[in-house]
C-alpha cells in the first residue's frame, strides 16, 4: 500500500542512524528488506507487518529445511554480510561424493535467497570429517 512506503522508509532511516551512532560501518547499517511471504513455509502476513528487516539466519534455515534430503541436517557456522558458511551433515551409510552433493544443493539463480546472500559456502561433514567445501554464488 502507498501509505506503508513512507513508514518503512522512516523505520529504515531511524535504524540506520542508530547503527551509525553505535559505531557500525555504513555498509552494515543498511537494512535488507524482504517480503516475508516469499520465504518458504511462512503464513500470509498482513500488509502492515510483512516488510521487516531480513534475518539471514531465518532465510538460510528455511532454505535448508526445504531443500535438504531426509536425514541430512545443516547449521550455519559462520556469517558475514552477504555471505554464509553452512555445515551440511550427511548420514552414515550414505554413498557418493559429498562435495558433488553440495553442488546439487545450490539455490537456483532466480531464488529469493540471493536477495540476502551473494555467496553460500557449503561444507559437507561425512564419515566423522569435513570434506572439501563448495561455494554457491548468486
Amino acid at each position: 500500500m502507498k501509505h506503508d512506503a513512507p513508514r518503512a522508509a522512516r523505520v529504515r532511516a531511524v535504524v540506520a542512524t542508530l547503527a551509525v551512532l553505535a559505531g557500525a560501518p555504513p555498509v552494515q547499517a543498511q537494512l535488507q528488506i524482504l517480503d516475508l511471504n516469499e520465504l518458504p513455509e511462512q503464513r500470509n502476513l498482513t500488509p502492515m507487518n510483512r516488510l521487516l528487516p531480513t534475518d539471514p539466519h531465518v532465510v538460510i534455515r528455511a532454505y535448508l529445511a526445504k531443500h535438504l534430503p531426509s536425514l541430512w541436517w545443516g547449521r550455519e557456522s559462520q556469517f558475514s554480510p552477504g555471505r554464509t558458511t553452512v555445515e551440511i551433515h550427511l548420514p552414515e551409510g550414505w554413498q557418493g561424493n559429498p562435495t558433488a552433493a553440495m553442488m546439487g544443493l545450490c539455490p537456483q539463480p532466480n531464488e529469493n535467497i540471493w536477495r540476502v546472500f551473494h555467496e553460500i559456502e557449503m561444507r559437507p561433514f561425512f564419515q566423522k570429517k569435513f570434506w572439501p567445501s563448495w561455494t554457491c554464488r548468486g
